[in-house]
């Protein structure tokens, strides 16, 4: 005869307990990875630069595994060139406004030290940079892109269809003038705005595979810019 089912009733899952014979070392990992599904913000660091080379802050609370995103915003249409343990996700040339915004991801492996250096080829050489980094994160599904932005005063990103839902949707907006954004019509949570203000960052709570275009309003006219997108999910 077959189990019966009872209806409404509870039912233990210990699926997910821990393993009462694992190692210390692995409880100890266990409970760095965040909770189990989630994809976590963690930390924020900015600068800017007008030599060939820009460095941002290696966060203090970075840990192996974590991700790190980098974003940079460079004048004259410049470069970014690859940097050692760094993947491209994406870059887009603003020709408006004479401008190349680029993004990058790392995982963490522990050789960090206290600032992440990338090279720059620009003729005017200002460039402004943020890094953001997050827990939990499949970093075999990882998905970048990004699209420029005519100037006006508020900037939506494209909507964006994947294969299956994310854990969490990362914007980043960069643009020409310093505006101030996450104004009355902005649909995006905010994480990160440099201290020029030329580059802010949000995440979006991805509820179906479908994630809808994102909206950040600015309060400086005339502005252009070029919007990346990434989708995290979770271990």
């Amino acid at each position: 005869m077959g189990a019966a089912v009872c209806a409404g009733c509870f039912v233990f899952d210990d699926r997910h307990l821990p393993d009462t014979n694992a190692s210390d070392a692995s409880l100890e990992a266990a409970r760095e990875a965040g909770p189990l599904g989630a994809v976590s913000f963690e930390s924020k660091s900015f600068a800017s630069s007008d030599r060939n080379t820009i460095d941002l802050p290696v966060p203090a609370n970075a840990k192996v595994g974590d991700v790190f995103i980098a974003a940079f915003l460079v004048d004259t249409a410049g470069s970014t060139a690859d940097a050692a343990g760094w993947t491209r996700l994406s870059d887009c040339k603003q020709s408006e406004r004479d401008y190349h915004a680029f993004f990058f991801f790392r995982v963490a492996d522990g050789t960090e030290k206290d600032k992440f250096s990338f090279a720059i080829t620009s003729s005017h050489l200002s460039t402004t940079g943020v890094l953001t980094n997050y827990r939990g994160v499949d970093t075999t599904r990882i998905h970048g892109e990004c699209a420029a932005r005519s100037p006006a005063s508020s900037f939506a990103s494209d909507a964006l269809t994947l294969e299956s839902v994310p854990s969490t949707v990362v914007m980043t907006f960069t643009n020409d003038i310093g505006c101030n954004p996450w104004g009355s019509s902005s649909t995006l949570k905010e994480r990160v705005v440099s201290d020029d203000r030329l580059i802010f960052s949000g995440d979006v709570e991805a509820t179906t595979k479908n994630v809808p275009a994102t909206t950040v309003e600015c309060d400086a006219k005339n502005g252009a810019a070029v919007v990346n997108t990434v989708a995290l999910y979770a271990k």
